[in-house]
């Protein structure tokens, strides 16, 4: 099976914002940016009511409303920050093979990419991800093909190609 398609800043986008959001270590450490770190500010409101004629309980009502606040728009604070982090990677130096043009071939051997200027193959498949608008097809933890589910005809078209992937995903054989 060959599959020909192309890959735009959109795509890596969506790839990094997949990845924060079902990555165990990284969602692990967001949510203890969110919800953790911030409480070490709960120590200051006796420190500032020393120094200011507003009450501990008034300054631990600041700080709650603050925290509050804090926990709710962080989730939007890092979707932000990723794709402005990504989009600043994918515009360093040369993107041939990031953009344009991809080649993919499912082989009795394994996976195969080809763009511009390089070729991957892939025996083995850690992992497959599947979103709304693409396949992330991971053959480490950090590591993934980005296979846009819009160049598929048909839904029975993009389960054939996931059944053919299965066939070299770790644990099966």
């Amino acid at each position: 099976m060959t599959y020909e398609y192309e890959l735009n800043k959109q795509d890596y986008i969506d790839f990094n914002l997949n990845h924060i959001n079902t990555s165990p270590t990284l969602k692990r450490s967001v949510m203890i940016r969110r919800f953790i770190t911030p409480l070490i500010f709960f120590i200051f409101p006796p420190i500032f009511a020393n120094t200011s004629d507003i009450s501990v309980m008034e300054w631990y009502i600041v700080y709650t409303i603050v925290y509050i606040l804090w926990a709710i728009f962080y989730p939007k604070q890092v979707k932000r920050r990723v794709i402005n982090r990504t989009t600043k990677l994918l515009n360093e130096g040369n993107a041939d093979d990031n953009f344009g043009k991809h080649i993919f071939k499912i082989t009795e051997d394994g996976v195969v990419e080809f763009t511009k200027n390089n070729e991957f193959k892939c025996k083995r498949i850690e992992n497959i991800l599947e979103t709304d608008q693409h396949i992330f097809i991971y053959i480490n933890p950090h590591v993934a093909y980005i296979f846009p589910v819009r160049i598929f005809e048909s839904s029975d078209e993009k389960e054939n190609f996931l059944k053919e992937l299965e066939r070299f995903k770790i644990g099966k054989s």
